[in-house]
C-alpha cells in the first residue's frame, strides 16, 4: 500500500460519516506492514 492509497482509504471512510478511531487502525496497520516489508527487500 502506498501512502496515497492509505490517504484515499481514509478519505473514503471519513466521507461515510460513521467511522470512528478504530475504523482507521486496520488501514494504518496495513500501511506500516507494507512499508516494513518494502524496507526488508
Amino acid at each position: 500500500m502506498t501512502i496515497q492509497e492509505y490517504i484515499d482509504k481514509l478519505n473514503t471512510r471519513f466521507k461515510t460519516g460513521i467511522s470512528r478511531e478504530h475504523s482507521y487502525r486496520g488501514d494504518l496497520q496495513f500501511l506500516i506492514e507494507s512499508i516494513a516489508t518494502d524496507q526488508n527487500k
